[in-house]
């Protein structure tokens, strides 16, 4: 048994609001939805990396035809043909659900007490589909036992491949590795959940996406990557009219980019130089005694 994963910001993507608002006579209509979440379990089950023939959507509903063109239109589906048989592909599929060399997770279970009760200990037994008919007590090596402990006349073994130090070896690279840049994100994925953070504020609940520029929409993807978005929505909260709050993401973006970069150095604090006239008690910058004596002098 596979699993269709559906992410919980989908009702805030904007693919997902242009479906909403594409039915050519309702202002709103969130049908295609049904189809497109039949589809993705006929396909997890399936395992073909996402295809669905247009013949089995058809099987679902009469308007399948007109409601997969609404797909497509917003981006959440592709055309496709598969052996000679038209149908449509979901977006980024492989990088969503399990593809075809995924394991199946289904018998986890059965096969974890095969490998405790069984194999661990030695034992075969006929009633277990996981052990072979050539399995014998005497054929299988010695494992450690289910509590970690190495069978008798077991020498410690370490897999030379792993990518995992001994305990008592530091690993050089951790350092290394904590340092690394942050790694570019899906701008489409990455505003998308920065918006749904927004809008749970109250003066924000209608910040919009739509009119985000390309170079815009960079831009923020680059700062989420430097800061995370959490800093974001705090800065934004922050610095918010409430009672003329902004209509569209990319308001925020002069105040975003004015953040300080994490690692800049602070800021040194600059003291005035104390006024030179004798029995003055103000700064070169401001003097109460001086503004007094200039103004008199006029």
């Amino acid at each position: 048994m596979t699993w269709f994963r559906v992410d919980d910001q989908l009702p805030d993507n904007r693919k997902a609001r242009s479906i909403r608002r594409s039915h050519p006579e309702k202002t709103r209509d969130s049908s295609p939805f049904g189809l497109w979440t039949l589809a993705g379990a006929w396909a997890g089950r399936q395992r073909n990396g996402g295809f669905v023939p247009a013949e089995v959507l058809e099987e679902w509903d009469d308007d399948a035809t007109a409601m997969a063109a609404r797909l497509v239109d917003a981006g959440l589906w592709r055309p496709d043909e598969v052996d000679d048989e038209p149908g449509y592909r979901f977006h980024d599929w492989n990088d969503m659900n399990p593809g075809v060399e995924a394991p199946d997770y289904s018998d986890a279970g059965a096969q974890g007490n095969h490998m405790r009760w069984h194999v661990r200990e030695g034992k075969v037994s006929k009633t277990c589909r996981f052990c072979t008919d050539t399995d014998t007590p005497d054929s299988r090596p010695p494992v450690a036992p289910s509590r970690g402990r190495l069978a008798p006349d077991s020498p410690p073994t370490r897999d030379p491949e792993s990518p995992r130090p001994d305990p008592t070896r530091p690993d050089p690279t951790a350092a290394a590795r904590a340092t690394t840049p942050p790694q570019p994100v899906d701008n489409d994925v990455a505003i998308d959940i920065l918006a749904s953070k927004l809008r749970r504020y109250t003066a924000l609940t209608g910040i919009r996406t739509d009119k985000l520029k390309p170079h815009q929409a960079a831009a923020i993807c680059n700062l989420i990557a430097i800061h995370g978005d959490q800093k974001l929505v705090d800065v934004a909260v922050r610095t918010l009219r409430r009672d003329d709050p902004p209509q569209t993401i990319q308001a925020f973006l002069a105040g975003w980019e004015s953040i300080p970069h994490p690692g800049a150095p602070a800021l040194a604090l600059v003291t005035d130089t104390p006024c030179p006239a004798g029995g003055h008690t103000g700064t070169t910058r401001f003097c109460i005694q001086c503004a007094s004596e200039s103004k008199a002098a006029r």
